[in-house]
């Protein structure tokens, strides 16, 4: 028969392996208590977080928003100058055309011949004399520019 001791050993034994697999198994429940635990602690988390992140979001959507009205009204504004802009140069088009053909039209009705008769017969002109003619005499200072040659009579 066995001793005491030899009992008590065993017994020991026993209660070390029976106390393994009970703290496996406890480690087990643990770790599902700890994940039930924490997937809780998430959710509180996210409930916490989550009304200031939907205020967050709020105010941030209503930014936006404000800042795509104030997009289209600048745009907006942007596109009637354009358009202003566009009719006024057609506008200016049409008035220096007009201009032009008027001014043509003007040029081409006189002749040098009709204002030399007009300026003889109507206003009373005539070609100058000779002692209309005044002769000038240079220094030396002074220079005289001539851009055309003068017809002798």
């Amino acid at each position: 028969m066995a001793s005491g001791n030899t009992q008590r050993r065993v017994n020991s034994n026993r209660r070390r392996n029976g106390s393994a697999a009970q703290a496996a198994a406890r480690t087990a429940v643990n770790a599902g208590q700890n994940q039930t635990q924490t997937a809780r602690a998430e959710r509180g988390r996210v409930r916490f977080v989550g009304g200031r992140y939907v205020i967050f979001l709020t105010v941030i959507c209503a930014v936006a928003f404000l800042l795509c009205v104030y997009y289209l009204q600048q745009k907006s504004a942007l596109t009637t100058k354009y358009e202003n802009m566009a009719s006024l140069q057609a506008r200016y088009n049409t008035l220096k055309n007009d201009n032009d053909a008027r001014y043509n039209q003007v040029v081409s009705s006189v002749t040098l011949e009709d204002v030399k008769n007009a300026a003889i017969n109507r206003l009373g002109m005539h070609y100058p004399d000779s002692d209309h003619m005044r002769y000038y005499t240079l220094t030396d200072d002074s220079y005289v520019r001539q851009y055309t040659d003068v017809a002798e009579q």
